[in-house]
């Protein structure tokens, strides 16, 4: 017997997959070699060589092999194409800076080759993603990604609707909520939400379509559902290697039921045709008013957890406009879909409240901060019977509101600081509806912060966005005071005069009052610096430390610099000159240096009088954020009464209270505090009652991200919001008194 000749191109073309990670892989770390030895001599410039050469034939052997495996017939060839050819010039790119680094040694060869290097770097992600597309689908990057993300993909890549977010296969389908869910329905949804990932537009496993009227009528037999394959896949154990889909949750037993029923009534094309028609006119139209009434109504309108068709959040909080009684009319034609409804510190009347629709399926009102009272409350419950969260904070609702809120068989949790409900009359409330978590005019003990008493935290995190003012209601509970969205920051200080300065990015300053909303005070830094660190000072002028530009300047209420301090940084970067700086008691600065690893307090001539730099107790540096990186990059630097100073050291994990002799006299490591791990460790501050209280910061979402401990070790409170925040929440104050947003 004869063996079957082998087709050596297509087994080439197999071996794809396989050898796909390998040049990504080698070509990232050739990267980072680049980055620290691209100009160095002797045996690491060989390493070097030697690196990019091996990059550069496994780049070749894997594009080759590509595009044999692309013969396959199993992509479409348009989907195919996107993909080959940015491989192709990958491949030409990296072998070019292979040749320039082996024969090339003047110094324009080596601006050529980092040009290279970076369109390399560039072309790698557009090829990726592409890749990603033919395996896995548009969706790859944007099915389970936050609405920002894939807004991003879809305007960067231009794909059309198929890079919206899709529905999660663990979720209900909501794409025909406003026609009944007949088999054609059903059947539409099977194809388009699973079927058509592996065998749709731009992926075609095994060379079938299951997007057109021919590849679907391939796989069955109309009238009998039971000897047609498409039907027989689907019902197989899931452990079987033929069973459909091959990975994820079985079909639901709704669709496999009109599945059958649909084969059995002859597969008839035309009523699977008809739906998609009409979803597609559906899904057009929706997107078409959505878009219509974020201009009329000025809200930002999103869809929630990014399904297109789903709930929406209707949000005035973060616009310029101000939501008015025809506003409020405006929004009929989606009040079915509103499930969250915002206009928190928005000059808002009861007149908008009048003015809204039914809705059925409201369920969190955000009426913080605004002009709503008894009356608005009394129409709001008429329109949104479900509503389970709602928040008047700083309202001018009184005592009269709690009998409409009471009409809410389905709220869950009520709050009502600073409005003109009694402490009886909320009492009362609680007492005739235990099932409601109301907060409101609840007395403080005199001293809050003893036995573990209620605190307010100011609050904030690159990572989402926020700035918050919260107010601890409850054990691990807390209420939303204020809030401003950011997109980066260090800093933060809630001013005497109840407003709050903080950075909304690296290069510009705000204070704000926060029962307004008004900006009231501003600073903006030149190019190429970046702020980490700013302080108000008693004569009101604004201490302000500029990374890149290295130095520390103080600037009057008109921006105008009053004093100018030199820094001294031995590893000058802009991100990572200073982290937070100080002025002390005694007229210095006291600066942390992230990327020197030092602490030093300069005079006001700009002289170092003192300095400390950080140790790594014998420890070799590990880069990264969090438990397992370690280093001496410290964060802050706060100097005590009785002249020690407290370190804060980052990802060494750990606080130091030094002393003027430079004498390490207490310090807290990474797992000294019980059950607890200490990460990169950022702010620290002193209560009046002696304890500290640190930041944890990238650790991740079982770690507390604020902690405040006695000297002995004890920890006394934590707080961990991963709702609110998440695991980039560097900068807090905790505030002691009893001020509050609004008072």
């Amino acid at each position: 017997m004869n063996p079957e000749p082998v087709d050596w191109l297509r087994f080439a073309g197999d071996l794809h997959p396989a050898l796909v990670h390998l040049p990504i892989g080698m070509f990232v770390a050739a990267l980072f070699v680049e980055i620290f030895l691209g100009r160095a001599d002797g045996r690491a410039a060989i390493a070097r060589r030697a690196l990019w050469t091996a990059t550069a034939v496994a780049t070749l052997v894997t594009t080759t092999s590509g595009w044999f495996h692309g013969g396959s017939g199993d992509y479409d060839a348009t989907a195919l194409d996107n993909h080959r050819w940015p491989a192709v010039v990958m491949a030409g790119l990296v072998l070019i800076i292979a040749l320039l680094d082996l024969f090339g040694r003047e110094f324009r060869t080596f601006i050529g080759r980092t040009v290279a290097l970076f369109a390399a770097a560039v072309v790698l992600l557009v090829t990726a993603h592409r890749g990603g597309v033919l395996t896995h689908g548009r969706t790859q990057l944007t099915k389970n990604a936050p609405t920002w993300f894939a807004e991003l993909v879809h305007k960067l890549d231009k794909g059309g609707a198929a890079f919206a977010p899709v529905r999660r296969e663990s979720e209900p389908a909501t794409a025909n909520a406003d026609v009944p869910h007949d088999d054609a329905t059903l059947v539409l949804e099977l194809f388009t939400g699973r079927c058509e990932r592996c065998h749709g537009p731009e992926k075609q496993k095994g060379g079938l379509r299951l997007d057109q009227a021919e590849g679907i009528l391939s796989e069955l037999t109309p009238g009998a559902a039971l000897t047609s394959e498409i039907f027989r896949r689907v019902i197989l154990p899931a452990d079987d290697l033929d069973a459909m889909p091959p990975e994820g949750e079985r079909i639901s037993e709704d669709q496999l039921v009109a599945l059958l029923r649909w084969i059995n009534a002859g597969a008839p094309m035309d009523a699977l045709e008809a739906r998609q028609n009409e979803v597609a006119a559906i899904q057009t139209q929706r997107a078409t008013e959505l878009e219509q009434l974020r201009t009329k109504t000025g809200a930002s309108i999103e869809a929630i957890g990014g399904e297109a068709d789903g709930g929406l959040r209707v949000d005035f909080a973060f616009t310029d406009a101000t939501p008015t009684a025809k506003a409020a009319r405006a929004l009929t034609p989606i009040a079915g879909r509103i499930v969250e409804l915002a206009f928190a510190g928005k000059p808002v009347n009861d007149d908008f409240l009048r003015g809204l629709p039914a809705l059925p399926a409201l369920e969190r009102l955000h009426a913080e901060r605004s002009l709503i009272g008894d009356g608005g409350v009394a129409a709001f419950v008429a329109v949104a019977p479900n509503a389970r969260y709602v928040n008047l904070h700083s309202s001018e609702v009184t005592g009269e509101a709690l009998a409409a809120l009471a009409r809410l068989t389905r709220l869950e949790r009520l709050v009502l600081f600073e409005t003109g409900v009694t402490a009886d009359e909320l009492a009362r409330f609680r007492k005739a509806h235990p099932s409601v978590d109301a907060s409101g005019q609840a007395a403080l003990p005199a001293r809050p912060f003893e036995d573990g008493g209620p605190r307010r935290v100011l609050a904030s995190d690159a990572s989402t966005g926020r700035i918050a003012l919260l107010r601890e209601v409850g054990l691990g509970a807390y209420d939303q005071l204020w809030q401003h969205r950011v997109v980066d920051i260090h800093d933060l200080q809630l001013l005497e005069n109840g407003n709050i300065l903080f950075q909304e990015s690296w290069t510009r300053i705000l204070e704000v009052d926060p029962t307004t909303e008004e900006v009231v005070w501003s600073y903006d830094a030149k190019d190429g610096v970046e702020i980490h660190a700013f302080q108000r000072l008693p004569d009101d002028r604004t201490m302000i430390a500029e990374s890149g530009a290295r130095r520390i300047i103080e600037v009057d209420r008109a921006g105008r610099i009053q004093v100018e301090i030199p820094l001294k940084v031995d590893q000058p970067d802009p991100h990572h000159d200073t982290r937070l700086a100080r002025k002390t008691k005694a007229g210095t600065y006291l600066v942390a240096h992230e990327k020197d690893g030092v602490v030093r307090e300069y005079d006001a001539g700009g002289t170092v009088v003192w300095e400390y730099e950080v140790p790594l107790f014998g420890r070799k540096p590990a880069s990264g954020y969090s438990f397992d990186a370690f280093g001496n990059q410290v964060f802050a630097a706060l100097r005590l009464d009785d002249g020690n100073t407290l370190i804060t050291t980052g990802n060494g994990h750990s606080v130091l209270e030094v002393t003027p002799a430079q004498e390490i006299v207490w310090k807290l490591e990474q797992d000294d505090l019980e059950g607890i791990r200490l990460a990169w460790v950022t702010t620290v501050q002193v209560l009046s009652n002696g304890n500290l209280v640190i930041g944890n910061c990238h650790a991740g979402a079982n770690e507390p991200q604020l902690i405040e401990l006695t000297r002995d070790k004890d920890v006394v409170w934590t707080y961990r919001d991963f709702d609110r925040f998440g695991n980039a929440l560097a900068t807090a104050q905790v505030i002691e008194d009893d001020w509050v947003a609004g008072r």
